[in-house]
């Protein structure tokens, strides 16, 4: 998915965004669908992925206890994950929408990265934090 969002000239959370089915943006099959924007069409305003931090904390807190894949607000978890990943601190098959274990724990690494946020233990979600990450890849996050 990293080359085909490169070669589209679009983010990869973008590019997730707009491809919620895809589960792991390591494996693509021959059959699969992914939409990527035509290149020989005007490109559209570029616009960022919103992100609501009240459905982020929302997932973190239901998604661990709902096993692998369980998910609450997947539109809201996938962008994040993408950027955890692109950080380096999660791998592509934790990239799944759920905001479970391992995203919980590639956030917090996230939060004592950057110096901000709620003590690593509990890798709770804050404004600060999530707007930081935003900022640096390319979402948005609303209250």
């Amino acid at each position: 998915m990293g080359t085909i969002a490169a070669s589209a000239g679009v983010s990869l959370a973008a590019l997730l965004v707009i491809n919620p089915q895809v589960k792991n943006p390591d494996v693509i099959h021959p059959a699969d669908k992914i939409t990527v924007p035509d290149k020989s069409a005007k490109p559209p305003a570029k616009t960022k992925p919103v992100v609501s931090l009240a459905r982020i904390r929302a997932a973190a807190v239901r998604d661990p206890d709902r096993g692998q894949g369980g998910t609450t607000y997947p539109s809201d978890v996938r962008p994040v994950e993408a950027v955890l990943r692109a950080e380096g601190l999660l791998d592509a098959r934790w990239c799944d929408g759920s905001f479970g274990t391992m995203t919980r724990i590639a956030y917090a690494n996230w939060q004592q990265r950057a110096r901000v946020g709620a003590p690593p233990r509990t890798a709770s979600p804050v404004l600060h934090s999530l707007r930081l990450l935003g900022a640096k890849h390319g979402f948005t996050v609303e209250e």
